[in-house]
């Protein structure tokens, strides 16, 4: 998988023109959109994912894995489920199916490359509802739970 990751990025960087601009909050830009040779009607998707610093991408899922690979800065990855791990150059995280997900920028930001899967007849990124977002306890709120 890992050399699946390493040739699609080599292909991002090729194929990149200018280097987008550092999003406000936060932002990904498409690079790549293809079919795949393993499915029908299945697209894989290249990002390049910027995350300003101390940015929070609201909580989101996919229908598919996701695979994020950090190329500068950190960041914080957190996933239902999971402690949060920080994700620093080299690092990369494989997201579930169907998993909520919510990256932070860590102190200087952060850039990613993103491969997912585009399944047929699903959304490409599930917003989690906002009622839903609120109910979510943040690692203070936990530890004053304690």
């Amino acid at each position: 998988m890992r050399l699946i990751l390493i040739g699609l990025f080599a292909a991002f960087l090729l194929g990149c023109g200018e280097e987008p601009e550092v999003p406000e909050r936060y932002g990904p830009v498409e690079v790549i959109r293809t079919p795949a040779s393993f499915a029908d009607d299945v697209e894989i998707v290249v990002s390049d994912v910027r995350i300003a610093p101390d940015a929070e991408v609201p909580g989101h899922s996919h229908a598919a894995e996701e695979l994020v690979y950090v190329i500068e800065g950190s960041a914080i990855h957190v996933e239902d489920g999971l402690p949060d791990r920080t994700l620093r150059p080299g690092d990369m995280a494989v997201i579930p199916p169907e998993t909520v997900h919510r990256p932070r920028g860590g102190p200087a930001g952060a850039r990613a490359i993103t491969v997912r899967f585009k399944l047929p007849e699903r959304n490409e990124r599930d917003a989690v509802p906002a009622s839903v977002e609120q109910e979510q306890p943040t690692d203070e709120a936990a530890a004053d739970e304690s």
